[in-house]
């Protein structure tokens, strides 16, 4: 009947999770529900993440039950009686110890392990008859079937005065696994002609973003600034790792597969269980001297002269090739592949194991772990960095905050939301500046300085905009600072009274945003600030009405009047 049959065939995902409560009862509850997977010509690929710590589902410590499935039930009845099936491809599917930073643990993945947790310390579960994860090797979305062209659809608006097009350089398609190939198959305009006149300038680049890239010749059938799309065959190819095929309908007669992870006790540890070591982020600037080999400025006490320990130190970035690195004197040793001239200068980004220990909080995409906002615990037992002399640390309270600050001019924000807008709302915060970092800024180069700069916004609820702002500005001047220090620490103390918002609003809720960042045309940055005190107080206001007393005709008590009567309201 020349109709598309599968336009139809939604795929219902939803990811569950169960967990046991205080009574011994199941508590399900969803991480994601119903989302609706359209067919492969139409858009029908999806990537999401789930965190199951702070920055999402908030399960540490506990041990739960997660369920994925995968429902065609939406259009169950057409694809039995058309007698078809629907084929699902699970591309990738993988658990992940912090998977937002630049360098993430996997521990498992489909890729690697098909179903098998041997050792893993958890277990999978899956509806067999649907799954098949033995899957391998090569595989492609999009094409020409039965006469029809489909694959991934990207929409562009074309301007005559550029001729190229390609892929956005931050799109997330180039991110999925196992990708190997990206081919523009067909272009469409407007209303739906197929456009001819283009060609791909780099089909045998083997960068995915020159391959998506189209070219249009003269007088291509576009009209100017109007919409077109580019369809896009992606070719995967998995060699001998694993990806799955979930099939679904009339051959196993099944509207639901499932996979169903079992994390036990102990697997997502508690919050105040969860730490990791703190590496300080130092900028080296070697003056070469004619030799190949230098030793860094900071290292940790005892450490020794030993081979090379990612647990204590890091080398994050350096602008020549390294060939080798040991541990010399407590200090990092780097030796390079070629010796260095004199006055030759060399950039080295590294990062030396701390006194604190961070643990559960929000990690920056695509950051080290230290470049991130975490609950801070300081730990004098550890070992201290050491530079002309030990360094010491502030003893963090609990709980207190790591703010990572990326040792750049970006800014770094922080979002509370709906905090509640009561009477006499105060807010108090206390910023600390800790003897590392004091020491750092009291080595900067120069004579320029940055300036800290914290900026607060006060948003109230309902649509009105912004309608506070505060600033603080510190420029990072150790001589200026210097009279300021406690115990070699610099503390920032900041109290705002938001009697005024509550006055023009009444009882409601407020967000609030702390920005923090480093102004100025100096290179020189602070790695973190640690806040120590974030307290918001508002008082118990009572709401009191005075009445004579109710009486009746005779002069006694009106006990009804009593009860209907509003004498006294405590709010």
């Amino acid at each position: 009947d020349e109709e598309e049959r599968s336009i139809q065939d939604y795929i219902e995902i939803n990811l569950w999770a169960e967990v046991i409560n205080e009574f011994g009862e199941v508590d399900p509850f969803p991480l994601r529900e119903s989302v609706m997977l359209r067919p492969g010509n139409r858009e029908g690929i999806m990537k999401f993440d789930i965190g199951l710590g702070p920055e999402d589902a908030f399960l540490m410590g506990l041990a739960p039950k997660i369920n994925l499935s995968f429902d065609i039930s939406y259009n169950a009845y057409d694809i039995f009686e058309d007698n078809r099936d629907v084929t699902i491809y699970l591309l990738d599917l993988r658990l992940e110890e912090n998977p937002s930073s630049n360098t993430p643990d996997t521990i498992w993945s489909i890729y690697d392990n098909q179903f098998d947790t041997t050792n893993l310390g958890f277990t999978i579960m899956k509806e067999d008859v649907t799954i098949d994860d033995t899957k391998t090797g090569a595989i492609s979305l999009g094409g020409t079937q039965n006469g029809e062209d489909y694959g991934i659809e990207v929409e562009f608006s074309y301007d005559p005065d550029i001729s190229t097009y390609s892929i956005n350089n931050e799109s997330e398609l180039y991110t999925l696994l196992a990708l190997d190939a990206i081919t523009p198959w067909k272009i469409l305009n407007e209303t739906g002609d197929t456009v001819t006149n283009w060609t791909q300038p780099y089909s045998s680049s083997n960068n995915l973003r020159e391959q998506s890239i189209i070219q249009f010749g003269n007088n291509t059938n576009i009209d100017n600034y109007t919409a077109f799309k580019i369809i896009y065959k992606f070719d995967f190819d998995f060699g001998s790792n694993n990806y799955a095929q979930i099939t679904l309908g009339r051959g196993n007669g099944l509207n639901l597969s499932w996979i169903e992870f079992d994390l036990p006790s102990g697997f997502l540890p508690r919050s105040e269980d969860s730490y990791s070591p703190m590496f300080v982020r130092y900028n080296h600037t070697i003056n070469g001297t004619g030799t190949d080999t230098y030793i860094l400025d900071y290292g940790i006490q005892n450490a020794g002269t030993v081979p090379w320990d990612e647990s204590l130190f890091i080398i994050y970035n350096s602008s020549r090739p390294i060939a080798s690195k040991d541990i010399f004197n407590d200090k990092p040793r780097i030796t390079f592949s070629q010796s260095l001239a004199s006055g030759q200068k060399v950039n080295v980004t590294y990062g030396v194991r701390s006194q604190y220990e961070l643990g559960y909080g929000f990690q920056k995409v695509g950051k080290s772990y230290s470049d991130s906002v975490r609950l801070i615990y300081s730990d004098e037992n550890i070992a201290p960095i050491i530079g002309s002399s030990p360094l010491g640390i502030y003893n963090t309270q609990d709980p207190s905050l790591y703010i990572g600050l990326d040792n750049s001019s970006s800014e770094t924000l922080l979002e509370l939301y709906n905090i509640p807008l009561l009477f006499a709302p105060e807010l108090n915060f206390t910023f600390v500046l800790d003897p590392v970092v004091m020491d750092q800024i009291s080595n900067f180069q120069g004579t320029d300085v940055n300036t800290l700069t914290i900026d607060f916004y006060y948003v109230v609820s309902g649509g009105y905009g912004s309608y506070y702002t505060d600033s603080i500005e510190i420029p990072l001047d150790y001589l200026e600072m210097e009279l300021e220090l406690e115990s070699n620490s610099y503390f920032i103390h900041y109290s705002k009274d938001l009697q005024g918002i509550y006055e023009a609003f009444g009882a409601g809720s407020l967000d609030i945003y702390v920005s923090i960042s480093q102004a100025g045309s100096s290179l020189n940055y602070i790695p973190y600030i640690i806040l120590e005190q974030f307290d918001y107080m508002c008082d118990d206001h009572f709401i009191e009405m005075y009445s004579r007393m109710p009486v009746n005709s005779d002069g006694d008590l009106d006990v009804d009047a009593v009860i209907s009567t509003p004498h006294w309201i405590s709010v």
